[in-house]
């Protein structure tokens, strides 16, 4: 008995601080015998899911618990592009419209508290329809920048205890999703391995190491370079901006302080 199975990896690409970006991607998908378990390079189940929604398009939300959950312009604006969503949580939260949207349950970190808690919102997953799951974030990082901080050989273990085949067979999984595109922690390219597309999970015009963000201008010229490639690439599945967050006071916030869809926003949700 075979199945199928996607590896996935996050790298982050910094450029110049006119258009800096970080870029958070995942990729790839082989077939393994189904007795082998899922590790941190091979991680995803690629057979096809059913789902009542529409066919999923590429753009995506990164939110949290920094938006006031004013959905309806995303949902009900006219041409709009976003069609999924996640949290970095397990949980949609914030009365996310999973009926209208796709959500995508992350598992952040290994925290014995944080595995538990992925766990019993498994039985949920159906519920809201959900088709993909994301591995842990930043697991090269630390806590304090959001980071999960798991050795390769210990997101392994834990990878393949939360997502055993009982839960693959049943959903796409991704592996962990590094945030300094570090190889080493991957031990080597997943696309240049298994030749799957990628998801980018953040990405935005600014650059951490300088602590440089673009301005509202800058960063819709970005989304304008950027963007139709996105679309038009059979090497990207999805992407998502950094972030939706109401108190995202830079050039790359998509909504006001109320929540509202600024002009960004509306050109990244129809672009």
């Amino acid at each position: 008995m075979t199945k199928q199975v996607t590896a996935t990896f996050t790298k982050t690409v910094t450029v110049s601080p006119a258009a800096a970006t970080t870029a958070k991607t995942t990729a790839a998908s082989s077939s393994k015998p189904a007795a082998s378990a899922s590790t941190s390079k091979a991680s995803l189940s690629a057979r096809a899911i059913a789902t009542s929604k529409p066919a999923v398009k590429k753009a995506g939300l990164a939110y949290n618990w920094e938006f006031n959950q004013n959905w309806s312009p995303w949902t009900d604006t006219a041409g709009s592009k976003v069609s999924w969503g996640y949290s970095w949580d397990a949980h949609p939260m914030l009365n996310f419209p999973t009926s209208k949207l796709n959500f995508v349950p992350m598992l952040h970190g290994n925290a014995a508290d944080k595995i538990q808690w992925f766990k019993s919102q498994i039985p949920n997953f159906p519920g809201w329809a959900v088709t993909h799951l994301l591995s842990f974030n930043e697991p090269d990082m630390s806590g304090d920048v959001g980071g999960s901080n798991i050795t390769p050989a210990q997101a392994a273990i834990d990878h393949q205890n939360v997502f055993n085949s009982t839960v693959s067979l049943k959903y796409k999984i991704g592996a962990p999703a590094v945030a300094r595109g570090s190889k080493a922690w991957l031990q080597g390219e997943m696309y240049a391995a298994f030749g799957k597309p990628l998801w980018i999970t953040e990405f935005a015009a600014m650059d951490f190491a300088t602590g440089y963000s673009a301005t509202a201008a800058e960063a819709q010229a970005f989304q304008n370079a950027v963007i139709p490639w996105l679309e038009s690439t059979n090497m990207v599945e999805r992407y998502s901006w950094f972030g939706l967050f109401n108190n995202w006071n830079n050039g790359n916030a998509l909504v006001n302080s109320d929540g509202s869809v600024n002009a960004l926003g509306k050109f990244y949700m129809t672009k």
